[in-house]
């Protein structure tokens, strides 16, 4: 939607620009409405990214849990099974 968004203000200045009549107050509208769209859109992929990473970190820290704890009674289980006394 935000790429969109920038796709639509980016025409509108192209057609501000190729019209000689236009008002100067729309190339200010325009300029200030597509830096605004920018900043939206970067605030938005910033959070999303935060989302994702965060997610991921969890995950692998679960699954890096889940690997240790089987292993780890894999291998009090072969010491059992062994006899082998440290």
């Amino acid at each position: 939607m935000c790429d969109y968004s920038l796709v639509c203000v980016g025409r509108l200045m192209i057609e501000y620009t190729t019209d000689t009549e236009e008002a100067a107050w729309k190339g200010y509208l325009y300029a200030g409405l597509l830096f605004v769209t920018a900043q939206v859109q970067s605030l938005i992929l910033h959070q999303h990214w935060d989302v994702v990473f965060t997610m991921g970190m969890k995950v692998r820290s679960a699954i890096i849990g889940t690997v240790y704890n089987k292993v780890s009674s894999w291998w009090a289980w072969s010491m059992m099974v062994l006899n082998v006394h440290f």
